[in-house]
């Protein structure tokens, strides 16, 4: 339904401030399927959010991919892993060439996310404490704050840093 109102009814402008409305309304539906608990679905879904938005060259959107990945992932339960990374670190790139502070720091917690479910936390503390220090430096939580703190939080705990005070 989703689907069909973001793009097949533009005159409702829904998803209008979205570079492909249809492009977003795939990674809602697979997230909300991971949400609902119809994994195989989700992942199906996934793929083919992927490959839509590939073949018609969305770039912001497909960078937006990452974060509705890993909060889908997590949802199901999955151990993501170096294909999750590489689908992160894309996002992170794409983000940094176009260089606005919303999807960067969306991009941060998506590549702070995927190197925790590689079981690499120093690159997770990274990544997500360039999330924060993003947020703090745009004067405003760009609705992310708490996701990424949370994030970077688990990471420092996963390096065993969490007891400095300064990281924290």
């Amino acid at each position: 339904s989703a689907l069909e109102i973001t793009a097949d009814q533009p005159d409702l402008q829904v998803g209008s401030t979205v570079e492909s409305p249809r492009g977003f309304a795939f990674l809602c539906c697979f997230l909300a399927l991971a949400v609902l608990g119809r994994t195989g679905e989700a992942q199906a879904m996934m793929g083919q959010a992927e490959v839509f938005l590939r073949s018609r060259d969305h770039k912001e959107t497909l960078s937006w991919q990452a974060f509705f990945r890993a909060l889908a992932l997590r949802t199901v339960g999955p151990v993501t892993g170096e294909g999750e990374l590489k689908i992160a670190r894309e996002a992170h790139e794409i983000a940094e060439a176009m260089a606005g502070p919303f999807m960067n720091v969306a991009a941060q917690i998506s590549l702070g996310a995927a190197y925790l479910g590689a079981d690499r936390a120093e690159e997770a503390a990274s990544a997500a404490g360039g999330a924060v220090t993003l947020i703090e430096a745009s004067g405003s939580g760009l609705g992310f704050e708490p996701v990424a703190r949370c994030i970077h939080a688990l990471a420092l705990v996963a390096t065993g840093r969490a007891r400095d005070r300064k990281s924290t």
